[in-house]
């Protein structure tokens, strides 16, 4: 136990294995830390009214109702803000094994594990709550004396008959306690006790039925606390290899007069009025060879302490109603000795050194003389205090003016940092050794600036690299302070006032920015640029195009940084290689689906990629040129053929009229025009293509086609166009088409153009092709 929580304690708790107190508004922990459950947090060291210990983490209340919590990041990071907030209005907490609970304008709010419902509150607990509890898979809360039990539920193996709140706690109840599975309430000064029954914590002996002031829990543990101090105490009481617990029976000093309890899973702790001694303080000054000696060892204990040397050189004297240590002693050295206090409820040793010298220290005197030099704000100063005797130096705080303004003194003397603001005063530098301390008053004057800044720092700023810390000050004249006037730094990066560019590069850029420096004088500005340089980060995607086997291949693999390329795992088609610079090549000779590792490495790190390569046979035509003739007029099909199931396409030429070429290879159609026709067809799979030329021939005549009929002052005048050579065209005229059969005339083989310079009225024309 920490000697500062011996004496005058205002609230204390147990969790599982540690311990909490707080004293004077600070809470203090000790025990197990195995979750950094005893190192307080900060918010805790001041304003704190009571605490809380669960199996590792800790809680605290502080004036203001609102709660810290530290220890198991799960806890920590599930404070309800609800309860964290300034002025949240918390009055009570309790910690279970992983959950904890607060009690707020008489609801009860809950975090932290949840598996068994402990740590879901039933509306009818969320107003008129007088106290809370916490167990492990289960939660208490008192509400108009009626105890109420929530959490785990009553058919679970581990309930325990937990949930079953035995009648006689339904009202009257004042107070309640958790165990690990077990629970208690204080009614009319007696205990009740329900739940696992282990070591017989709920057997309530006769001495707790009456008379009982306060109770609490442990694990497998019940405590009351009785009106005349006295504590009552079942369940896992013994020594440890009969229970594995090792709570020792009530020592004697905690036998009468305690006036408050708590309880850990397996100890107890008591606010008492007698206690075994503890070391308190020493005071073990250097000793002088041959001269006499004078110190002290002082234990805090009730009743007093009777003290005795345990050890040690004969020339050390213990007195053993103070603890005062005297003798001469005879040589220069280190004395190692050990004090015995002790009184009726116990004893303990210490062990404690004194260091004799020849000559003992002398005080420190100042050689720094005053006042100091000057400085001006918003310039680094620095100097020296000097002093005899290798002194520790510290500021005497409360006296003149304090330090000025942006300035530190260490405890070597060095005065240094950045005044940021004029100054003229004084303060009060202490040196302290052993063997005393001498004070020194200083002045100095911290000026204004008298000029603009001019910068000292030149553009680029060193480069940075991604994922590592980057720290560059940039330099002005005359204390200025510094700010982004125009662009940004890179990503990660931020400039303080004082001119450091700082942080953490996220990615690889080059950022040019402006930076201002302003002092009261005026100011100055200046363009700066930093690279920011990384491990290769991948452009290209996997998978990679497909490959043909027994075609060229070539592929750039392309990434960031200008990196060499290099195969770490996996293999490339047999025939293709990875280069240097990234380039995958060659002629695939085997068909397969490859995978492989591919790392890009340059002078900041490297990156891996893995890549799918898929290699194959592209298209072989089968159909051979020319293609079977068509009939112009007729229906045509044929079907184009390629190996490796291609989707096919015309790449030049053109079909014959009136044919179309489908995905799947099917040439087909009716022909609009005869000829013979020359194209290209392409079949194409995921490997590659092929290309094949066919010839086709369209036989058959083809109608004349009428390009133009005109009337012109009574005559008729026909253009029309015949592909077919050496076939002539003979024009057909009827004056009526509606008549069935319709009286053709023929007016025999004419040329285009053609008049016909009487036509009767209507006339209707018709080319035919002459047999």
């Amino acid at each position: 136990m920490p000697r500062d929580v011996m004496l005058n304690v205002n609230a204390f708790a147990a969790g599982r294995h540690h311990s909490l107190a707080v004293i004077h508004g600070r809470a203090w922990a000790w025990g197990n830390n195995d979750h950094n459950q005893c190192n307080v947090a900060v918010q805790a060291m001041v304003g704190v009214t009571n605490v809380a210990g669960g199996e590792n983490y800790s809680l605290a209340l502080k004036n203001d109702g609102s709660v810290v919590a530290w220890g198991a990041p799960a806890m920590v990071t599930s404070l309800p803000a609800s309860v964290s907030a300034v002025g949240a209005g918390v009055s009570d907490l309790a910690a279970g094994e992983r959950h904890a609970l607060a009690l707020k304008n008489g609801g009860v709010i809950a975090w932290g594990l949840n598996d068994h419902g402990q740590a879901t509150v039933p509306d009818e607990l969320t107003n008129g709550v007088t106290a809370i509890a916490a167990g492990e898979y289960f939660s208490m809360g008192l509400k108009g004396g009626a105890v109420q039990v929530f959490g785990i539920d009553s058919g679970h193996s581990l309930e325990y008959g937990i949930r079953s709140v035995p009648a006689e706690a339904g009202s009257g109840v004042t107070a309640i306690a958790a165990g690990q599975y077990h629970a208690l309430a204080l009614k009319n000064g007696g205990v009740i006790a329900w739940g696992a029954s282990f070591y017989d914590a709920t057997d309530v002996p006769e001495a707790a039925s009456n008379d009982v002031v306060a109770i609490d829990a442990g694990d497998q543990t019940s405590f009351a606390l009785k009106e005349d101090g006295t504590l009552v105490v079942w369940g896992a009481v013994g020594p440890e290899e009969e229970f594995g617990f090792g709570l020792s029976p009530v020592p004697s000093f905690a036998s009468t007069g305690v006036v408050a309890i708590a309880a850990g899973r397996g100890h107890c702790l008591a606010v008492c009025p007698e206690l075994p001694p503890r070391l308190w303080s020493t005071n073990l000054p250097y000793g002088q060879t041959a001269t006499p000696y004078a110190g002290s060892v002082t234990f805090t204990s009730k009743p007093a302490a009777v003290y005795a040397k345990s050890s040690g050189h004969s020339w050390i004297q213990v007195d053993s109603n103070s603890g005062a240590i005297s003798g001469i002693p005879p040589t220069n050295g280190n004395y190692y000795f050990s004090v015995a206090a002790s009184n009726v409820h116990g004893a303990a040793t210490n062990q404690f050194l004194i260091s004799v010298l020849n000559v003992l220290p002398q005080i420190p005197v100042f050689l720094t003389e005053s006042p100091l030099p000057e400085g001006s704000v918003g310039v680094a100063y620095g100097t020296q205090i000097e002093a005899t005797e290798n002194p520790t130096f510290s500021v005497v705080s409360g006296s003149g003016s304090g330090l000025p303004p942006g300035l530190s003194l260490s405890t070597s003397g060095f005065l240094g940092g950045t005044p940021t603001a004029a100054y003229n005063g004084w303060f009060e530098v202490q040196a302290s050794n052993v063997a005393g301390s001498s004070n020194r008053i200083y002045s100095m004057v911290i000026g204004n600036p008298t000029e603009a800044p001019e910068f000292i720092t030149e553009s680029p700023l060193p480069i940075g690299v991604v994922g590592e810390p980057y720290l560059e000050q940039i330099e002005a004249t005359q204390g200025p302070s510094f700010s982004v006037l125009a662009g940004s730094l890179p990503d990660g990066l931020t400039l303080s006032a004082s001119g450091v560019v700082s942080g953490t590069p996220t990615q690889m850029e080059t950022a040019n920015f402006t930076v201002q420096a302003t002092n009261s004088v005026g100011s100055a500005t200046r363009e700066y640029s930093i690279s920011i340089f990384g491990p290769p980060v991948f452009i290209t995607a996997s998978p990679l195009p497909n490959a043909a086997v027994g075609s060229p291949y070539s592929e750039q693999l392309q990434a960031t940084g200008t990196p060499l390329y290099s195969l770490t795992g996996g293999s490339v088609p047999p025939g293709v290689v990875l280069n240097l610079s990234g380039l995958i090549s060659g002629v695939p000779s085997a068909a397969g689906d490859y995978l492989f590792t591919v790392r890009a490495t340059n002078a900041y790190g490297w990156a891996d990629r893995e890549f799918a390569l898929a290699a194959g046979e592209k298209p072989v035509f089968s159909t051979t040129s020319p293609l079977p003739a068509g009939e112009y007029g007729e229906s045509y099909s044929q079907q184009i053929v390629a190996t490796g199931e291609p989707s096919f396409s015309v790449l030049t030429g053109s079909l014959p009229g009136g044919l179309t070429l489908s995905g799947a290879g099917l040439l087909s159609g009716t022909p609009s025009t005869a000829g013979s026709f020359n194209f290209t067809i392409q079949a194409m799979n995921a490997y590659g293509s092929s290309n094949r030329v066919f010839d086709l021939d369209i036989e058959g005549l083809i109608p004349p086609q009428i390009t133009m009929i005109r009337y012109t002052n009574g005559h008729i005048r026909l253009e029309w166009t015949n592909p077919n050579a050496g076939v002539d065209v003979k024009v057909w005229r009827a004056t009526t088409i509606t008549a069935d059969p319709v009286p053709w005339a023929d007016l025999g083989v004419q040329v285009s153009p053609w008049t016909n310079s009487t036509p009767p009225m209507p006339s209707y024309y018709q080319l035919r092709l002459a047999p």
